[in-house]
């Protein structure tokens, strides 16, 4: 990680603090309360037009990922390709249809997030601990419940 601890008392480094626009807590022994980080050390920001793009680029980006490395997105991924024409496909009104569509597109969000979720507990927690499995339960509690107001939608739609 880039930046630079600030010792406590050492005044000549007021003025590089004050070209410094970021700072984040420091824990090293002697060092002042706050890691400050210079502007030109920090990720480059992207404004404008560049932004949106590279936003979009991220997004196919992690699209690709979890279809390539996650079973249960493949998965629901093929239901949506199967679901998602055939709601376009049913004679019900624009709502029903709005509703089909959406509870499937909520079904893939929701793995994502799940995904996602998983994947940073798995980077940062190598040992088994308690709330590492709680997170990783509650995420896919949240898959569950997606998919079960899926369900409930489309009898509803369909049936009733």
């Amino acid at each position: 990680m880039f930046g630079l601890c600030l010792v406590n008392g050492l005044a000549p480094w007021i003025s590089l603090v004050q070209t410094m626009q970021y700072a984040a807590p420091c824990e090293y022994p002697g060092a002042s309360r706050w890691l400050v980080f210079p502007d030109h050390l920090l990720m480059n920001k992207n404004t404008g037009i560049k932004r949106i793009f590279m936003a979009g680029v991220y997004s196919i980006q992690g699209i690709r990922s979890a279809l390539i490395h996650e079973a249960a997105f493949r998965q629901e991924m093929v239901l949506a390709v199967v679901a998602i024409p055939l709601a376009v496909w049913l004679d019900v009104s624009a709502v029903e249809r709005i509703l089909l569509i959406s509870v499937i597109v909520l079904i893939l969000i929701v793995e994502l997030v799940n995904s996602a979720i998983e994947a940073v507990v798995d980077r940062f927690g190598g040992e088994m601990h308690e709330l590492s499995g709680r997170a990783k339960d509650m995420g896919s509690a949240a898959v569950l419940f997606a998919l079960l107001l899926a369900v409930y939608v489309w009898i509803d739609v369909l049936l009733l």
